[in-house]
């Protein structure tokens, strides 16, 4: 399955403009990194090694696992699938760099460039490329991955290399080497005569060792405007002895220094020569008008486009197509273009496709609104703001996380809650409480979303908040108290707010993390999982919980701390809790006591662990061993 052409988006696009593969291997980690871009879009992907999966990352909330595969098999099908059926365009530039040179690595690097061989072969149709940048073995390889690549269109090549030095006698007669205007050899220590660089006007080598000689065939190629050079750059191991300050002076001029503080030599005021002893570096450039340059840059700003495309932006049967692809960053980009494009989106109402949303007040309200490709962050005060992301979207966010409270705002425990400063913080989560919920009513429908995370003291808050959520798309109620803030500033400790809304007996599961609550056992046994710390929990309700979670279909786990019980040792006597599957006793103070009760099936267990020391107890549905 072409997992990157879907994820990737490939066929939403015109033309690819850019392809980059980067390697990365490290003793825990192997991923590789395929970036495609569309002109000024651009979609990444991770191919990750996950024991015997590969886990392929796109974003925060779009990944995939392919089961019992290699990552690099992975990675090599999406590539030739590209290769085979995306559409390129004949300026794109090409990437593929690993940065550890291991066997692992060059492995992987030599299945990349077959892949490139095979599309060249079964096409008969290599790619053009208008730029490539490859790091290479050895010379052969290189000779051999160059000619999977259509030469016409090449104007820079970049070739890097860590091995030992070697001629490129084979390279400088190919047609890609003699079309190429902007050479870089990284790492390679070349031996190359510059005259084999006359053709380009951008170079950047390195050498083991410059000459006399050298600096002046280069130097008098660029005076004499006998090639196309306007810019060389040596990185060398050593210069000639013959290569002294006063030889340059001789040869050039004498150093000064220009308007950007560099120590330059001139020549005729059109070149300038830097060198400095001891830096391994010399340049030599041409020097260009700045007003050209100013002039094709506020040309290329002015440019507007055609009316034609402002029609198209503006129709609505053309449009309609064409948005069902869009999410909310391409939508937000389309609604700027032109008074047409906008209404036409107002019109059509298209789906953000919002995956998730992370609010934060800290004191102001700002929002992290997530895509499957795309990320913004925004400031947010007022209903408005936020009207404009959710009012079209449809289909249910992944996550919504709102952080109610600031670190900065109590430093320390010792303030309690009638300080100003918490009751101006109280204030403030009313206010985006009050904010947040008149949004979700000018929507006219409550927010679908499957896990809602709300990080605040106050459970009438949470419970507030929780009424604007779809119920039926609640799966997973998370409350924790803000990073920083001490539990004792906790507003209040029951949940008889919460438990008689809908949405909470709609969840699927519940975490309440680092702070008591005051709640009936009886209201958290329709969930399937549960994370919680209570304030009491009795022996009455330990019997309780193992009947309905025998009974129950959908349990699975169920955890609780607590802080006070009548739980005493009648609970370890025989058959106090009923007879057993199976039972571990406690073989030290640190290992808790476990029951194993049979489900009615007979392949699976519920598993009760108690923790005295700990206070706390866990139910679980276990396979039966």
């Amino acid at each position: 399955m072409p997992y990157a052409f879907e994820m990737l988006s490939v066929l939403n696009y015109s033309a690819i403009r850019k392809l980059s593969i980067f390697v990365r291997f490290e003793t825990r980690f192997h991923s590789v990194n395929l970036d495609l871009s569309f002109g000024n879009h651009s979609n990444s992907i991770y191919y990750m090694l996950s024991k015997n999966d590969t886990l392929i990352d796109k974003t925060k909330y779009n990944k995939r696992l392919v089961g019992d595969k290699n990552y690099i098999d992975v990675v090599c099908e999406d590539l030739l699938h590209i290769l085979t059926n995306a559409k390129f365009g004949e300026d794109i530039e090409i990437r593929i760099w690993y940065d550890h040179d291991n066997q692992e690595t060059l492995e992987l690097a030599n299945r990349l460039y077959e892949q490139f061989k095979i599309h060249s072969q079964t096409t008969k149709n290599p790619i053009y490329v208008r730029s490539l940048h490859l790091q290479i073995e050895n010379l052969s390889q290189l000779c051999s991955v160059l000619t999977y690549f259509n030469p016409d269109k090449l104007t820079e090549l970049t070739i890097a290399y860590l091995g030992k030095p070697f001629g490129f006698k084979n390279i400088v007669v190919m047609d890609h080497w003699k079309n190429a205007k902007k050479i870089q050899l990284d790492c390679i220590v070349v031996e190359i005569p510059i005259e084999n660089f006359s053709h380009c006007e951008d170079v950047t080598i390195f050498v083991l060792c410059i000459s006399a000689d050298d600096i002046r065939t280069l130097v008098n190629a660029i005076v004499s405007n006998s090639s196309c050079l306007k810019h060389f750059c040596f990185t060398y191991h050593c210069l000639h002895e013959n290569i002294t300050e006063q030889f340059l002076d001789n040869l050039i001029c004498e150093k000064q220094i220009n308007t950007d503080g560099e120590h330059v030599r001139l020549i005729e005021n059109e070149i300038k020569f830097i060198h400095n002893l001891g830096s391994e570096k010399m340049y030599i450039s041409k020097l260009f008008d700045k007003n050209k340059d100013e002039s094709i840059e506020t040309s290329a700003l002015t440019s507007r486009p055609s009316k034609s495309a402002m029609l198209c932006l503006s129709n609505q049967l053309i449009m309609e197509k064409i948005v069902q692809h869009f999410d909310f960053a391409d939508l937000a980009v389309l609604r700027k273009v032109s008074r047409g494009s906008r209404q036409c989106v107002d019109i059509l109402k298209p789906d953000p496709k919002l995956v998730a949303m992370n609010f934060h007040l800290k004191p102001s309200i700002f929002v992290e609104v997530f895509g499957r490709d795309n990320y913004k962050r925004f400031s947010c005060e007022a209903p408005g703001d936020l009207l404009q992301i959710l009012k079209d979207q449809k289909t249910a966010l992944k996550r919504i996380c709102v952080t109610l409270g600031s670190s900065r705002l109590i430093e320390s425990g010792e303030w309690n809650s009638d300080d100003t400063k918490i009751e101006d913080w109280k204030l403030r989560e009313e206010q985006f409480v009050e904010m947040f919920s008149k949004s979700i009513f000018l929507r006219g429908d409550l927010i679908p979303v499957v896990e809602l995370c709300l990080r605040t003291l106050s459970l009438k808050v949470a419970a507030q908040m929780l009424q604007n959520v779809d119920p039926v798309a609640i799966k997973t109620i998370e409350i924790r108290p803000p990073l920083g803030i001490p539990i004792a500033l906790q507003l209040e400790s029951h949940l008889e707010q919460l438990v008689c809304l809908e949405q909470w007996t709609s969840a699927r599961e519940l975490k309440i993390e680092h702070f008591f609550v005051d709640c009936d056992i009886e209201n958290l046994i329709h969930f399937s999982k549960v994370d919680i710390r209570i304030t009491s929990i009795s022996l009455k309700d330990v019997l309780y919980l193992k009947k309905k979670f025998l009974l129950s279909s959908n349990f699975l786990q169920f955890k609780a701390k607590f802080s006070k019980t009548n739980v005493d040792d009648s609970i370890f006597e025989d058959n106090f809790l009923g007879e057993p599957f199976r039972r571990v006793e406690d073989i030290s103070s640190n290992q808790p006591d476990i029951w194993f009760f049979s489900y009615k099936e007979g392949v699976e267990d519920l598993q009760i662990r108690y923790y005295p020391n700990a206070k706390e107890f866990m139910f679980k549905r276990v396979p039966r061993r």
